[in-house]
Formats: C-alpha cells, sequence, structure tokens
C-alpha cells in the first residue's frame, strides 16, 4: 500500500515544489494541492486495505465455520428473512 500511495501522491508533490521553488513559506496553492493528493492517495489505499482484510476475513469463516454451505443453503431458502441472515452471520459462540 505504501507503494500504490507514493505512486499517487508522487504527482501532487511534484507540482507543490514547482509551486514554492525559491520561496521561505510554500503558498495556499501548493499547500492545497499536496494535501488533496494525499488525501486521494490515503481514501484509495486505505479503501484497498479494509477491502482485503475483509476478504481474508470471509475466507477465514469459509474454512473454519463452512460459511460457505450456510450461505448456499440461505440463498435456496426462499422463506428466509433477514433476521435468519443475521443470525448465519453470527460469530461461533454468539447465537
Amino acid at each position: 500500500m505504501s507503494v500504490v500511495s507514493a505512486i499517487i501522491r508522487t504527482p501532487s508533490q511534484v507540482l507543490a515544489d514547482a509551486l514554492t521553488k525559491n520561496l521561505v513559506h510554500p503558498p495556499v496553492t501548493a499547500v492545497i494541492v499536496s494535501t488533496a493528493g494525499r488525501v486521494l492517495a490515503d481514501t484509495i489505499t486505505t479503501t484497498a486495505a479494509v477491502g482485503v482484510l475483509v476478504l481474508l476475513y470471509v475466507d477465514l469463516r469459509i474454512r473454519r465455520e463452512g460459511l460457505d454451505r450456510a450461505l448456499q443453503a440461505a440463498a435456496q431458502d426462499t422463506s428466509a428473512d433477514g433476521d435468519n441472515f443475521a443470525a448465519m452471520w453470527a460469530v461461533s459462540g454468539t447465537r
């Protein structure tokens, strides 16, 4: 994620550096450009990292608890409502 973040931040950082060339105090435009690049990079990398964590969590539940079979059974059961679905996703020992 650090490499992706650096790749995304580089263009905005280069532009901000060009705006502040030979200046003691950076102009507001350079600060805005640099901050926008940081926010964009952090948004993308944080979202991707959370997506990976969710996939790992679901994979773990499928492997340890057989969640895939429970989800298939729920998909075939037309009478299932939201309460049944919520109970199926409950962590073991909390049902």
